[in-house]
């Protein structure tokens, strides 16, 4: 592991607090990563947040309020109307509110990091106005600017796609998540070298003291609403909301027939709990399952997944955290990112689509089974494609600490691309 001729600070922005607490994850995984290489970093949201939300936990509304239910079923379901309000609030405030916020920190600073999660999307706009307000910072600052272990959506608009450019050629270096996202950018210039590396959230078991535990066939499911995995991109086409609510309810049904203890378990907003809470009462409310207390800081979310043997997953994070424990993951695919992560980090995870189930024409009650079938047994294979995993993410904060040397010691760096 390279060392760094002097400590140096540095901003990391990302949409560090989200309610998912995934997010989270992948500030602290890059924090302690830096931090063993002399490098500081103070996060920085991207969303203007300035911690974690603390809802109460296990508590969820029975209703959406109006506000909530106009946006879900009216706001969402048009790219058209989520670009031209988050555009106008940005005018209107945004980016003056952003750059007061952040304008001090850039100019104790040593250099930039962007990235993690899906940072460069264009769903609603504002990450790129956010990008754009943070790149001129950096450049008023003349600090060096990293793209690292984010995702970026393979159609991009054009306002998106010209701010993408602008940040690609000014990075020092890009490190992005998936392949997909490697060939967004090098669709923009050919010339742009892109290192692809598993997602930094994949270092997690490495952050927290993991707890012994006696496992007794305990069995995992993280799940979203059908709204919201309906409304995503590789998202459930094909079936209805009460289909949906039926299959987790067969599901859950078949694995304590099985002898399964089942845990619900959630790391989303209050919607998720409502879900978790609809297909907990359409299950019959067993004593063999319950649903897990809502975590909401990363350590929680470990916490969370530590005393369970297989998890199935909606949510990514979710995903990524347990298998970094060394505990089977099943990936539900909702869009084209969650394969593309997996497929990247380890080809022996095989991620499923819901449309895929039932374009299978699997019946409810045979559909544990199904999900099961490709899982990985085999512990000792699984910790060696770990150690590997962590090996090239090693690689990877290698080459992003080197870059904020560059301005000191004013030498080329060598890095890594793999």
């Amino acid at each position: 592991m390279g060392k760094i001729f002097r400590s140096t600070n540095d901003v990391a922005l990302g949409e560090i607090y989200s309610r998912n607490v995934g997010d989270g994850i992948i500030c602290e995984c890059l924090r302690l990563g830096l931090a063993e290489r002399e490098v500081k970093i103070f996060p920085a949201d991207l969303s203007r947040s300035d911690g974690y939300s603390v809802p109460e936990k296990n508590s969820a509304p029975t209703n959406l309020g109006a506000s909530r239910k106009f946006a879900r079923y009216f706001v969402r379901p048009s790219l058209f109307l989520r670009r031209i309000i988050t555009f106008t609030k940005w005018i209107f405030g945004g980016r003056r509110n952003s750059i007061n916020k952040y304008k001090d920190i850039f100019g104790s600073s040593d250099g930039v990091i962007i990235g993690g999660g899906q940072s460069l999307v264009d769903r609603q706009l504002y990450f790129p106005l956010a990008i754009e307000a943070i790149l001129k910072m950096a450049r008023n600052s003349r600090n060096p600017v990293a793209v690292f272990s984010c995702g970026a959506d393979a159609k991009q608009g054009w306002i998106p796609q010209r701010i993408c450019l602008k940040m690609a050629r000014e990075a020092v270096y890009i490190c992005v998540r998936d392949n997909t996202s490697a060939e967004m950018f090098q669709n923009l210039d050919k010339k742009l070298r892109i290192d692809v590396r598993p997602d930094i959230g994949f270092l997690a078991g490495n952050l927290y003291n993991q707890v012994e535990t006696m496992h007794k066939k305990i069995l995992g499911i993280n799940l979203m609403p059908y709204e919201t995995v309906a409304a995503l991109p590789e998202g459930v086409k094909i079936i209805s909301r009460a289909n949906y609510i039926a299959f987790w309810r067969a599901l859950i049904q078949n694995a304590v027939f099985q002898g399964w203890t089942f845990h619900i378990l959630i790391n989303g907003d209050v919607t998720d709990l409502i879900a978790a809470k609809e297909v907990y009462e359409a299950s019959g409310m067993n004593e063999r399952f319950f649903i897990a207390a809502s975590p909401t800081t990363p350590s929680e979310l470990v916490d969370m997944l530590q005393n369970i043997d297989i998890l199935i997953t909606s949510r990514m994070y979710a995903g990524i955290v347990v298998y970094s424990l060394g505990t089977k993951v099943v990936p539900l695919i909702w869009d084209k990112k969650v394969s593309g992560i997996w497929r990247e980090a380890d080809i022996n995870v095989k991620p499923i689509s819901f449309n895929e189930l039932f374009d299978a024409n699997v019946s409810f009650n045979s559909s544990l089974v199904y999900i099961l079938k490709d899982v990985n047994t085999d512990c000792v294979q699984q910790a060696k494609v770990q150690n590997k995993i962590r090996a090239r993410i090693n690689e990877s904060l290698d080459n992003l600490a080197k870059c904020f040397i560059r301005k000191d010691l004013n030498q080329d760096i060598s890095v890594t691309i793999s």
